[in-house]
């Protein structure tokens, strides 16, 4: 069924289509994947921001809209252990201030716990976020190895005390079998000794506008159909700039990430025919991901869908009527998902509760080969059911949400 499927979304492809308005797709980021030596650092970030710059204008001269260009470097241990530990803090934050003034967003590769207690990079990474609003930092959770998420869960507790408009826990992530090359942030990292790029997108506009029409079978078809066109459009594009770059491309994320009132649990609840949380909610998530994996465009990273639950202005009134828990966002985690991600829990939250926490999303990753992450925020002074006071325009205000 489907090989048939997809034979026939290969036909309808080839034949030929009606001039429209373009498609309200954006790209939310072209991510550069850059092999990375503390000795040659700025030289290649400055290589790599004229690089995004260039790409930038190509798709915007086509009639894309780009609202980011980042940067991802290898691990942290791949080039952090080459600069002495009493600097390595200054060395960070001016990778940080370069990034900026290129006009980059930075994620600087995951941390791996794995020996054992590592205070001085606990404090780093906490250190760094705390002072910086742009960087960018993870750590790699795996089930086997408890130091792991016990590092992980200090990280949160600690970024958790921290009273800002924008926390700096939004820019921290525990990551599970998160391979190279996923373009999203802040879980992004190169993996190779290539010059790498890909595509994230900002389409939850698009399928809401196409789904608003209806759920019924032909309009899905429909709209799989348009985004498959736009989608092959955009990779046409990319794969130009990369022979004339001499870059490789490695692909699309078609995750349509959400942005307050883009709303990818709109879509959902068009599909499933009552607000998310419901029944049924499962079965929408379940097809939608299976449109988004037949698109016969090159994809990478995530390739499913993203509940950010504090991104999404949807989730997050459905979140302040009680309708989302935890284990709700893992089950639709199973079905796809990227795990828990922006989710705000109470400032009281210990250690141990967030590394049980922890252990369900790596075990998840683990027996489903799939990338998960969690970036949890606690929130300074509030407890379960308060409103957050969040002022920022990535984040919508909600109920901080219940550990029960």
């Amino acid at each position: 069924m489907r090989r048939k499927a997809l034979l026939g979304l290969a036909l309808l492809l080839a034949l030929p289509t009606v001039a429209a308005e373009p498609a309200p797709i954006k790209i939310r980021t072209i991510t550069a994947f850059v092999p990375l030596q503390a000795s040659t650092a700025e030289r290649t970030f400055r290589e790599t921001g004229a690089f995004l710059r260039q790409a930038r204008q190509r798709f915007e001269a086509a009639g894309w809209e780009v609202q980011s260009l980042r940067l991802a470097t290898p691990p942290l241990d791949v080039y952090i252990n080459d600069v002495p530990a009493s600097d390595r803090l200054a060395f960070l934050l001016r990778l940080d201030a370069l990034a900026a003034e290129l006009g980059l967003e930075l994620s600087l590769g995951p941390a791996r716990f794995r020996r054992g207690r590592d205070a001085a990079t606990e404090d780093l990474l906490v250190e760094l976020l705390t002072r910086s609003r742009n960087a960018n930092a993870s750590a790699e959770i795996l089930p086997e190895k408890p130091e792991t998420l016990a590092a992980a869960a200090r990280i949160i507790q600690r970024l958790g005390e921290v009273k800002a408009a924008e926390p700096p826990s939004f820019r921290f992530a525990a990551a599970a079998e998160c391979p190279p090359g996923i373009p999203f942030f802040p879980v992004a990292y190169a993996g190779g000794r290539a010059r790498e790029f890909a595509l994230g997108l900002q389409s939850a506009n698009f399928l809401l506008h196409g789904f608003s029409a209806g759920p019924n079978r032909e309009n899905r078809d429909r709209v799989e159909l348009n985004f498959a066109h736009r989608l092959r459009e955009l990779e046409v594009l990319a794969q130009q700039v990369a022979r004339e770059q001499r870059w490789n491309f490695l692909g699309i994320d078609v995750s349509p990430a959400p942005l307050g009132e883009e709303s990818i649990a709109a879509v959902l609840e068009i599909l499933s025919g009552g607000p998310i949380g419901s029944p049924a909610t499962v079965h929408a998530v379940a097809e939608l991901t299976a449109m988004l994996r037949r698109l016969p465009v090159r994809q990478t990273g995530f390739s499913g869908l993203m509940l950010p639950v504090l991104e999404d202005k949807v989730l997050a009134q459905r979140a302040a009527e009680g309708r989302l828990r935890l284990h709700t966002l893992l089950v639709y985690s199973a079905v796809s998902g990227t795990g828990l991600d922006v989710v705000p829990l109470p400032a009281d939250t210990d250690e141990e509760r967030l590394v049980r926490i922890l252990q369900d999303v790596a075990a998840l990753a683990t027996k489903l080969r799939k990338p998960l992450t969690a970036r949890l925020l606690l929130v300074p002074g509030k407890r379960a059911g308060e409103m957050t006071e969040f002022d920022s325009p990535w984040l919508t205000n909600t109920r901080v949400m219940s550990l029960e």
